[in-house]
């Protein structure tokens, strides 16, 4: 009889992941068990998952990770940069080249974006606005 191997991780009291050899994943958390068909490599479960406690990931989350900017030599004094649709912003950064104008205002523009405002244009210099966006909820 050939023996089968199986991975299993308890997280918290009531939650279970079961990964057989064969890339079949089992969650099971209280009654409900969704059955999802995955790799060894990467694993997709399509119901919601609540973690009560710590998550340790010996890899890495991804999560859409991205850095927008935009560039602007005009006269403006405020620019601003969004995230790409269905991304949410984490952070931002102000750059000025060539000056040493004074930056009034970095800040998040809600969630969709990052916003700079410097107290003069940036006519003859380089002004750049980063937004470090991701998908997040």
């Amino acid at each position: 009889m050939k023996k089968k191997s199986i991975i299993l991780l308890v997280l918290g009291t009531s939650t279970i992941l079961v990964l057989l050899a064969n890339g079949v994943l089992f969650l099971r958390q209280n009654s409900l068990v969704p059955k999802v068909q995955a790799s060894p490599e990467m694993c997709t479960v399509s119901n919601d998952v609540t973690i009560t406690g710590n998550l340790t990931v010996d890899g890495n989350i991804v999560m859409g990770y991205e850095i927008q900017s935009a560039f602007s030599t005009g006269g403006e004094v405020n620019i601003w940069m969004g995230c790409s649709a269905g991304k949410k912003v984490l952070g931002g950064a102000c750059v000025r080249t060539g000056s040493t104008s004074i930056l009034r205002v970095s800040v998040p523009m809600g969630d969709g974006g990052w916003q700079c405002i410097w107290a003069d244009p940036c006519a003859a210099d380089q002004c750049e606005v980063r937004a470090i966006c991701a998908r997040i909820n």
